[in-house]
């Protein structure tokens, strides 16, 4: 089933992008809408990130939404990333967080760092499987960095 969704750069709506940040809303821990206002956190994605989209027919089931526009120090950051649970556990998400590393790497970026909820062990597992590791705690977050070769 992998093979056949396609990974696509901005191709994404508004609702598409809301409903797909609530239906993983559970899987942020904290829970992201305890964070933001999801419609105005993906209005400012869609205006302001990169994002990459998985589609699988004419369906989006997964996005990366990320920012490379720190040129001082070449650092990009991940904003987001999210696969549909029916959807997980094919490799989905290495696929988008490559897409990531290939974009910043192109723009000659040194570091790619993230901020992950400190027990979502899942996640931190994901990010640490591509040489991401700590760099900062915060009260309930951590951020994690990945450095371009």
């Amino acid at each position: 089933m992998s093979n056949k969704i396609k990974i696509q750069s901005k191709n994404i709506k508004l609702n598409e992008l809301i409903r797909l940040l609530e239906d993983c809303d559970n899987d942020f821990i904290p829970k992201l809408s305890s964070r933001v206002n999801i419609s105005d956190y993906s209005r400012k994605l869609l205006d302001k990130a990169e994002i990459n989209t998985l589609v699988s027919g004419d369906k989006i089931v997964g996005i990366v939404a990320f920012y490379c526009n720190d040129f001082e120090n070449k650092i990009a950051f991940i904003s987001s990333l999210c696969v549909n649970k029916s959807y997980r556990g094919l490799g989905l998400s290495k696929r988008l967080i490559d897409t990531v590393i290939e974009f910043a790497k192109n723009k000659n970026f040194k570091f790619i760092r993230l901020e992950v909820g400190i027990e979502n062990y899942k996640a931190r597992k994901l990010y640490e499987k591509f040489n991401f590791y700590t760099i900062d705690k915060k009260e309930d977050t951590i951020i994690m960095q990945y450095e371009i070769k």
